[in-house]
């Protein structure tokens, strides 16, 4: 045979697939403060609409109970997952903290006098498998649901809370020396 040699390695071992799943202490020596309710956004969109049609089909036809069972939604989460950890190591975190919010009890829905809050974005302008990843983010990593505010406030708050056991001025180069937090948030409202 022409090009073949038995003792050549080509290369085709099985890989097994690596588990994204991880549930992150919530303290460590730096702890990443994630504003998880992007999460659900970053990956449902870059998803194809078949995939949330296609696991629909399967809990419509019995094959699976929910959605959330199916594996188009455990190949989604599993994105999520390897997203969220990217985020946690880039910043040299060795914990992390979600936060997500409550969207039906924000009390920025009760002082919106003009128009609706976040009026100006479409309506049903959530990505597939949005809710689903969103509830499994507070089932199986238990991310933090915020009661009245937003992710990014919650944040803010624990933050906050930190640099004043550190009893440093925020921003100062105590702060940035000492401090044990890191925020991830692409939210214009978290940027300092």
């Amino acid at each position: 045979m022409i090009g073949y040699y038995e003792g050549f390695d080509y290369g085709g071992e099985i890989a097994e697939k690596e588990d994204n799943v991880i549930i992150w202490a919530t303290e460590g020596s730096r702890t990443c403060l994630v504003d998880a309710d992007l999460l659900p956004y970053q990956v449902g969109f870059v998803l194809s609409e078949i995939a949330y049609l296609a696991a629909k089909a399967l809990v419509s036809d019995g094959t699976f109970k929910e959605v959330r069972d199916t594996p188009q939604f455990e190949s989604a989460f599993d994105q999520l997952c390897s997203k969220l950890n990217s985020w946690v190591r880039r910043t040299k975190c060795d914990s992390a903290i979600l936060y997500t919010t409550a969207s039906d009890i924000n009390f920025r829905l009760n002082i919106a006098y003009t128009d609706d809050y976040k009026g100006q974005r479409v309506v049903n302008a959530k990505p597939p498998f949005f809710q689903e990843l969103k509830d499994e983010m507070s089932i199986i990593l238990k991310s933090d649901m915020s009661n009245g505010n937003e992710a990014d406030d919650m944040l803010s708050i624990e933050a906050s809370r930190r640099t004043k056991l550190l009893g440093v001025a925020a921003g100062s180069v105590e702060h940035k020396e000492f401090c044990d937090v890191v925020i991830a948030s692409s939210d214009k409202d978290s940027a300092i």
